[in-house]
């Protein structure tokens, strides 16, 4: 399904804490059709899942089990 914006956020080990939440209020603002995508290279500080959820509930989480650097994850997300 095509999209008016997507947002494709990649990280590791760390998501500054003001991040989503800033995120998910901007995409409620908004009457265009949105979506949301984390791509989490490998965390081990953090529940990408349980932070998403909590900021964008419709939101998406890949988790991949090696960090493959941020082009590799931006494009697995733009999949």
């Amino acid at each position: 399904m095509l999209v008016d914006i997507a947002v494709i956020m990649v990280t590791h080990n760390t998501l500054h804490p003001e991040c989503l939440s800033s995120v998910g209020r901007a995409l409620r603002k908004t009457s265009l059709s949105t979506k949301f995508i984390l791509v989490d290279n490998a965390s081990r500080d953090f529940d990408p899942v349980v932070e998403v959820m909590r900021h964008i509930p419709d939101g998406r989480v890949i988790r991949r089990n090696i960090n493959a650097g941020f082009g590799s994850s931006s494009n697995r997300g733009a999949k």
